[in-house]
């Protein structure tokens, strides 16, 4: 018998919190250092996509830049993992993940087609399925697992927590909303606090899930 999984929500955002105040300073360089690239490849993106009438131009641009926005979100994933174990944090981390890009591609493709499907049977299995598949990145970061091996364990580590999982990412998406609305200054705050209580609560699922 599988032990029965669970997390606490107030837990996880306490734990946000504090390890944001502990390590702000680390945090927010990298994440500036992301931001800035994610939205100069986005610029980058646009100029060309406004200035180009050639269609398989407009497509290669958009996979070429498409393929170094998924790189940077695994370095971000490395970058939380290291909060959330209290290790140390290094800009370097931000472009540690080269070797995963391939199996993340994959993995995505992989998740995409199996919550559209469930979507195309009915509203509520489409979202349980993105539910059940939530943490593959994580698992592929970490672990260094493979696509499928990935989305196994997520299966594994999400079973009897969905809904729970699903009223947490509620909860995380309203902390973060009122960081907006205290005129983007709370964002600076909320956005790692967030982050970190979501990789909490990986952690705490997938002590066995392999």
């Amino acid at each position: 018998m599988e032990p029965k999984r669970s997390f606490s929500s107030v837990d996880a955002l306490k734990f946000g919190l504090d390890r944001t105040t502990k390590n702000f300073g680390q945090i927010w360089l990298v994440l500036v250092v992301y931001f800035v690239v994610f939205v100069g490849i986005n610029l980058l993106t646009a100029f060309i996509n406004g200035r180009s009438q050639n269609f398989l131009l407009i497509l290669s641009v958009n996979l070429a830049t498409f393929i170094p926005a998924l790189w940077l979100s695994l370095g971000i994933i490395k970058v939380f993992l290291k909060v959330v174990d209290n290790q140390p944090v290094t800009l370097p981390d931000l472009f540690s993940q080269t070797d995963k890009i391939f199996n993340y591609i994959l993995a995505n493709i992989a998740y995409f087609l199996v919550v559209v499907f469930g979507f195309i049977l009915l509203f509520i299995p489409g979202l349980i399925l993105s539910y059940k598949y939530i943490l593959f990145p994580y698992f592929i970061v970490d672990r260094g697992m493979g696509p499928l091996e990935a989305l196994k364990a997520s299966g594994k580590a999400t079973s009897g927590v969905k809904l729970k999982l699903f009223g947490f990412t509620i909860l995380i998406g309203l902390v973060a909303m009122a960081g907006m609305l205290a005129l983007l200054v709370g964002l600076v705050f909320a956005t790692p606090v967030c982050a970190i209580a979501f990789t909490y609560v990986y952690r705490t699922l997938s002590a066995d899930a392999a």
